[in-house]
């Protein structure tokens, strides 16, 4: 290794030099404000008559053909490059009107951007970029066909027009002292790697904080560093840059779904990479293994973020519905489906009925205000009961799926038809986060043939389709009378709630009208020819009686189309399951056994379940628990200590480390969830079941 201080240009400088960004370098991504904070310390530079200005590394490691890997540092290499090139073509473009600019343009363009007497036309252009960058980069020499929305040419423009308008002296001399400026005083440390270096280590030492670099972009290095040029052309070309492709460019939260259908368990979007490296290193997987399988989930990947719930095949028409119910926790079980599907382990039927279950599932839980948090850790593991309860049992996998979450209880649980016909008919629907626009755009296009688009059009404007109550918000005199004299209790019961609200794209006409002035007006309910309008349209007044017939009609709607599972001869659990994230009161509850690490550990109390999960923290970081105990960490203080006479009714957990066991249920859950935080565990990844 060859380790020097330089100015960057005399990294560049020479003939018959070239620079590749590796392929499996991310894209160029400095942005204009990169630029433009570039340019003000030039500025400096030249102001204050500094001698040289830090920029940062450049890693390298030169080929058997002289060809200059750029391991990293592309970043400043690139955007040096786009602002010389600016500053030779607003000199070719005569726009500073100056005489005698030949011989700087030449020296310019023959110095650090291109190769004067090439090996070959492809290694004119001295800077390499990767992919997309390289074609964008080419174009700026041509000086034509320019490709737009992309940082190399955005950037180049902005130096262009810097310039050639933004100087404060248009001059030649003032030109050359911004140009000599940059070229003499911006410094770099060069890392020249010898040929017994281990790139991918350095690398990783070099950015071993995670900063800037993605999880993705650390995956594709340690995949495809260690391999030879034309290896790394071939991966990357053939897998990574189609992976990248499909997911939209969401590589990172694409691989952290795949690793969790493969695992079971969900790892935190800062250790994607720590969790995929070991991953692949303990399945003994090659390169090329590992990304021909990323990228066949990468379509089904694709498949599933671009679902159209108006499809006309019913399999991605559901899971566009499931979009629009923000699950995208569950992806990676419909990764797993997906891949049984290609595979023929399941059947189409098998593949739409689990899709139409989990609707079911998803929206009962919404209306009825079940809490979300577990579900990420449900669908986790949920493949994986798929395919054991199948094997056990002998039934289809959509019986299987069935069976599974119906067999679940506490914030895991289906909600059956009672609770959900009641949170139907009581529950604020207006102000429903995520599930309004699916709930009433499936009860209003449900099995007819002919359907409108409710979603999009709601999304449009309240013009084309919204939401109207039917009894106003707002109650006029005349509705106070057609209410009676309950008008007060009948409107805070009902306003909001489902048999009051329906589909209208005439809401500021129809406004606190009378109910007969809005059915008999033009486009009225009377003219509609919406579902949810025609039971109005035969009505001839609104008052609590009507609210209920209707409100039964459409719950009744609702419990056909998203159905409870028909399930034979289910035991339920005798223990509802629980996690350390659900904020619900224990009081007067007994709990019977947790699950933490994959270790389920049976307790006799809450105490015992508290004094057992610090005894679980002490193992994996007993120097953290002790300055807890020593009182470094204020939020647990007189909670957990060393001094045993410092609380009401101390535990001993381990050495001299005491915990406070004198209050409530809920309190020491609270004290589990923040310990949880100081040792940076997810609450979710603590579960615990309680006698039902």
């Amino acid at each position: 290794m060859k380790v020097q201080d330089i100015a960057i240009v005399d990294l560049i400088e020479g003939n018959n030099k070239n620079f590749i960004i590796p392929l499996y370098q991310r894209n160029y991504n400095w942005k204009i404000e990169h630029c433009n904070r570039l340019l003000d310390d030039i500025q400096d530079i030249i102001k204050n008559d500094y001698n040289n200005h830090f920029l940062g590394s450049v890693v390298s490691f030169t080929t058997n053909r002289q060809e200059v890997l750029i391991i990293d540092g592309q970043q400043r290499i690139t955007t040096i490059s786009l602002l010389l090139l600016a500053i030779c073509h607003v000199l070719e473009d005569k726009y500073l009107e100056m005489d005698n600019t030949d011989k700087l343009i030449d020296e310019i363009m023959f110095y650090y951007l291109q190769n004067r007497n090439p090996r070959n036309e492809d290694d004119k252009i001295k800077l390499k970029p990767i992919k997309d960058d390289k074609k964008a980069y080419e174009a700026l020499f041509k000086k034509k066909n320019f490709i737009k929305n992309c940082n190399i040419t955005t950037n180049y423009e902005f130096f262009y027009e810097f310039f050639k308008d933004g100087l404060e002296e248009k001059s030649l001399e003032n030109l050359k002292l911004f140009y000599n400026t940059t070229i003499r005083k911006l410094k770099i440390v060069d890392i020249e790697l010898a040929s017994e270096d281990d790139p991918q280590l350095i690398f990783e030492s070099l950015n071993s904080t995670g900063l800037d670099l993605t999880e993705a972009d650390r995956i594709r290095n340690f995949l495809l560093l260690k391999q030879s040029p034309q290896q790394q052309e071939e991966l990357y070309t053939d897998y990574w840059y189609e992976i990248e492709k499909n997911v939209n460019n969401e590589t990172s939260e694409f691989i952290r779904h795949y690793l969790t259908f493969k695992m079971g368990d969900i790892p935190k979007k800062a250790k994607v990479y720590i969790v995929f490296k070991k991953y692949v290193e303990r399945n003994k997987l090659s390169a090329k293994d590992i990304l021909k399988n990323l990228h066949q989930f990468s379509v089904y990947y694709k498949n599933i973020i671009n679902a159209n719930y108006f499809d006309s095949n019913p399999i991605i028409a559901n899971i566009g519905y499931l979009n629009k119910l923000k699950l995208n926790v569950s992806y990676p079980f419909l990764l797993g489906l997906f891949d049984d599907y290609e595979e023929q382990i399941i059947s189409k039927i098998e593949f739409i009925n689990i899709l139409e279950i989990l609707q079911s599932y998803i929206l009962r839980r919404n209306i009825c205000g079940v809490a979300t948090n577990s579900l990420n850790t449900t669908f986790a593991t949920l493949h994986k009961e798929m395919k054991n309860k199948q094997k056990n049992i002998g039934k289809s996998y959509d019986r299987a799926i069935a069976e599974i979450l119906c067999g679940k209880t506490g914030t895991g649980r289906f909600p059956e038809d009672e609770e959900f016909k009641k949170s139907l008919s009581t529950k604020n629907l207006y102000r429903l986060k995520d599930s309004k626009e699916c709930l009433f755009h499936v009860l209003e296009t449900f099995d007819k043939r002919e359907t409108i688009n409710v979603i999009e059009l709601m999304k449009r404007d309240k013009e084309a389709l919204s939401i109207e109550h039917i009894m106003p918000q707002t109650l006029t005199a005349e509705w106070k009378k057609t209410l009676g004299a309950k008008y007060r209790d009948i409107h805070s019961q009902y306003v909001n709630t489902l048999g009051n609200l329906t589909l209208t794209g005439y809401n500021s006409k129809l406004s606190n009208h009378s109910f007969i002035e809005k059915r008999d007006m033009k486009n009225g309910f009377r003219e509609s020819t919406l579902y949810l309008n025609k039971y109005l349209a035969t009505l001839d007044t609104w008052n609590e009686e009507e609210i209920k017939k209707r409100s039964k009609i459409l719950i009744d709607r609702c419990i056909s189309i998203w159905k409870y599972p028909k399930v034979s001869h289910l035991q339920k659990n005798s223990c509802d399951q629980y996690y350390l994230s659900d904020d619900i009161d224990f009081t007067n509850v007994t709990v019977k056994n947790f699950t933490f690490n994959n270790r389920e550990y049976t307790v006799a109390s809450w105490v015992d379940f508290l004094s057992k999960f610090c005894r679980q923290l002490y193992s994996i970081d007993n120097v953290l628990l002790a300055e807890i105990a020593d009182g470094k960490h204020k939020n647990l203080t007189q909670l957990i200590s060393t001094n045993p006479s410092n609380l009401n009714r101390p535990v001993e957990i381990c050495d001299n480390i005491f915990i406070e066991t004198k209050n409530s249920t809920n309190i020491k859950l609270d004290i589990m969830r923040k310990l949880a935080y100081e040792f940076d565990i997810d609450k979710n990844d603590i579960s615990f079941y309680v006698i039902s």
